[in-house]
């Protein structure tokens, strides 16, 4: 267990190292529908979305068996601080530690710093 979580690790600072640290923006309708999420924190979250992760200080990870939407939200005050589109089998991961929330190793940072010390939940909303 503790070399695969040095291997996601690795790999995620990789990723990381070779995506930079910004969001190329642009047009949702044209990118890729792991990326064209949403940092607003105007978005409301959906009833029917499920709760399916949640950690203060710590990474949230979650993989999705159907397409939908990833909802992360700030435990502090339910803001929803970003959300997009997932593929079936997805690789969701929130990790306060690296300021980064990544969706199949692409970061889709949102505009605001996420802090170690918050509440942060993950939500799914099954398309």
């Amino acid at each position: 267990m503790q070399i695969q979580r040095m291997a996601a690790v690795t790999v995620l600072a990789l990723a990381l190292a070779a995506t930079g640290c910004s969001n190329s923006g642009g047009d949702a309708s044209k990118r890729d529908d792991t990326t064209g999420g949403s940092a607003s924190s105007s978005k409301k979250l959906p009833q029917d979305a499920r709760r399916v992760a949640e950690a203060t200080g710590g990474r949230l990870i979650h993989r999705p068996l159907r397409e939908g939407t990833v909802y992360v939200v700030d435990g502090s005050n339910e803001k929803v601080i970003y959300s997009g589109p997932v593929r079936a089998n997805s690789n969701v991961v929130v990790d306060p530690a690296a300021n980064a929330i990544t969706v199949n190793d692409q970061q889709v940072k949102p505009s605001v710093r996420l802090e170690t010390g918050r509440t942060y939940r993950l939500y799914f909303q099954q398309k």
